[in-house]
């Protein structure tokens, strides 16, 4: 999946329960209530679901509610019991019945479902509380209360997903939410997700990482509906909890959330035609894979930095050289930065040499190790720009391109310029942050440097 559907249903207004049926509804509140049963989640339990359906007043009330104009339409008869055994339940609850009533006819009867997904931000700080973003996306901080109100989710609910996973990840203050309203339909009535919650929370992480440097990720993805007619069974969820991130952490200004929004439509517009660019899908799975590593494994991630760059700019011959010096014009604005770019990359080559021929890691190896933020930062800004030359009229990313006209390019400063300007590359910025805290990666780097 690449694109979430267009949704353009328009909301069905809620109106009040027929007269009959509030009456029938109230009765089996009071049957239930007489009868000691407590809220739960139809058939989540057999025992439970026969009580209910035996209450005097149950079959009167089922027959009403599946004569509802919309039920067939939003429920299907086939759910009759579902919908009729959650409102015993609901009305089961300590509180007024005309209440709770009100309050299941208002979701019963709404004509969408509001589907919603929340995640942990891992090694992520902004200097606001709330981040409205794009595709129903949205950062804010990790308040329950508010979180409650929004995605209209119980304490309960919380704490056992978020707060679980807080435990296990520890996250910052803030979360990613993501919500999507689809029509009601017989076929969705069991379903707690759409599936492009996790679509749209990754294309998120990606644009963050693409836009600036930082070691943000998220923690689990909790998905389920916003204030469902009856309770989700169950705690719906994606992925796994990262647990602690020693590098830098990313850093969201205001002013930056521009480039942020216009990042991933690029990133979303480069899935609808990646099978044309297999050499910036695979960069790009291993930009991001080197997030993901563990903390621990500084080298798999230097390898995955030395992949990306291999898949964009790589050759058959003379592999080191090319990738440094292909990188280097691409990337440096002047001679001088250009030459330290070329020398840093030769280095980080070396490396990777070493890791994957097995060879021994010498002081020169581990300060890479220690530095390997750095390389990421690179492959960040080449990869951004090829997803933006993925886009150009004049030029075509392909690897024809690059191991036939690149060179030549680069060598023309007329040419390398118009380039660059269609990969909207930046002057080479300062090499990023790599101090991380006494526990990171530099003192795992020290402690095999000393083994």
């Amino acid at each position: 999946m690449t694109s979430r559907p267009d949704h353009t249903a328009p909301m069905r207004e809620n109106e009040l329960a027929p007269d009959e049926l509030t009456d029938l509804a109230l009765k089996v509140a009071s049957e239930a209530q007489a009868a000691g049963l407590r809220p739960d989640v139809p058939h989540r339990d057999p025992r439970l679901d026969a009580i209910a359906m035996s209450l005097p007043s149950y079959g009167q009330f089922r027959s009403a509610l599946t004569t509802v104009e919309f039920f067939d339409a939003f429920y299907g008869a086939g759910e009759a019991d579902r919908l009729s055994i959650g409102w015993v339940f609901a009305s089961a609850a300590a509180g007024a019945a005309d209440a709770a009533w009100i309050d299941f006819w208002a979701r019963l009867s709404d004509a969408e479902w509001t589907y919603a997904a929340v995640a942990n931000l891992v090694g992520f700080d902004t200097d606001c509380q709330r981040l409205p973003l794009m595709d129903g996306l949205e950062i804010r901080t990790r308040s329950f209360v508010a979180l409650s109100d929004a995605l209209g989710w119980s304490s309960d609910k919380l704490h056992s997903t978020l707060g679980a996973d807080f435990m296990d990840s520890y996250p910052g203050r803030f979360v990613v939410i993501y919500k999507e309203a689809v029509p009601k339909s017989a076929e969705r009535v069991a379903t707690g997700n759409t599936g492009w919650e996790v679509v749209a929370i990754r294309r998120l992480l990606q644009a963050l990482r693409l836009a600036a440097p930082g070691d943000v990720n998220v923690g689990r993805i909790f998905m389920g509906r916003v204030r469902p007619v009856i309770p989700d069974l169950g705690n719906r969820a994606a992925g796994s909890s990262v647990g602690w991130l020693p590098g830098p952490v990313y850093q969201l200004h205001e002013q930056d959330v521009a480039a942020v929004k216009e990042t991933y439509e690029l990133v979303k517009r480069f899935e609808q035609h990646a099978a044309k660019h297999p050499q910036i899908a695979t960069a790009l799975a291993r930009f991001s894979g080197a997030y993901d590593r563990p903390w621990g494994n500084p080298m798999d991630r230097l390898i995955d930095d030395m992949i990306g760059l291999e898949a964009l700019v790589g050759s058959d011959q003379e592999l080191a050289f090319k990738v440094a010096t292909r990188v280097s014009g691409l990337l440096a604005g002047t001679d001088a930065d250009r030459v330290d770019l070329f020398q840093r990359l030769k280095s980080f080559y070396r490396t990777r040499s070493q890791i994957v021929h097995g060879g021994d890691l010498g002081v020169a190896h581990h300060d890479n190790l220690r530095r390997e933020p750095e390389l990421r930062d690179i492959l960040r800004r080449l990869v951004a720009g090829f997803l933006h030359l993925s886009e150009s009229t004049k030029w075509r990313p392909t690897h024809r391109f690059v191991e036939e006209q690149m060179d030549e390019v680069l060598l023309d400063a007329q040419r390398r310029s118009a380039l660059r300007d269609a990969m909207m590359l930046q002057p080479a910025a300062p090499a990023a942050p790599t101090e991380t805290s006494p526990s990171g990666v530099a003192m795992w780097a020290e402690a095999q440097t000393t083994e």
